[in-house]
């Protein structure tokens, strides 16, 4: 099951990203009352891949911090991107619901990297 951890696994190669590129990076909290239409199509593409995910707030929160990861690794995209699917093999999913996962999150939340993650 996704977890939490993998929560903080993203959050620690965004943070690592960002102080590689000397940036300093802070995120809103966002209100998990309001699913905007974005999350609910990040949320339904979860669903699709049957990413098990221990709650909405969760999956919103991992497809968000994804493309944070993105505009943090501008540098080096494809070492962010293949860092993102690893993190998320590394919690069980296998790699090719890893890179769907990916690519939804930046297809809904970012899709100025869309050719960075393939189709």
């Amino acid at each position: 099951m996704i977890t939490r951890r993998l929560v903080q696994v993203v959050s620690s190669a965004l943070v690592a990203g960002a102080a590689a590129l000397g940036a300093g990076l802070t995120a809103a909290a966002p209100a998990w009352a309001d699913v905007t239409p974005q999350d609910q199509q990040f949320l339904d593409v979860v669903k699709q891949l049957e990413v098990p995910v221990n709650s909405d707030e969760d999956a919103i929160k991992i497809g968000r911090e994804v493309c944070q990861s993105m505009d943090a690794g501008r540098v080096e995209p494809v070492r962010t991107v293949r860092g993102l699917v690893t993190g998320l093999q590394n919690q069980g999913l296998d790699k090719g619901k890893a890179a769907n996962l990916v690519r939804g999150a930046v297809a809904t939340y970012c899709p100025q990297y869309g050719s960075l993650v393939g189709r």
